[in-house]
């Protein structure tokens, strides 16, 4: 093989596995951010909660409300 085409093979393994990165980063970002948003009868459990107890924390709430 000559040095040009292994210069080329290294380039575009290079690029490959920079792309691979950049969209593993990017797939991982926007898994985050669909799972870190909670439920809508989430939002509305801490609604409850925050009517009805709001002294308590929300997990000993739902204990309190038997979720």
């Amino acid at each position: 093989m000559s040095n040009m085409r292994k210069a080329k093979l290294i380039k575009l393994s290079y690029l490959f596995v920079f792309w691979i990165t950049i969209l593993a980063i990017i797939f991982g970002f926007i898994l985050f951010i669909i799972k870190d948003e909670p439920k809508e009868d989430t939002k509305e459990k801490i609604a409850w909660c925050e009517e009805y107890h709001p002294n308590l924390t929300n997990d000993e709430c739902a204990k309190r409300a038997g979720w």
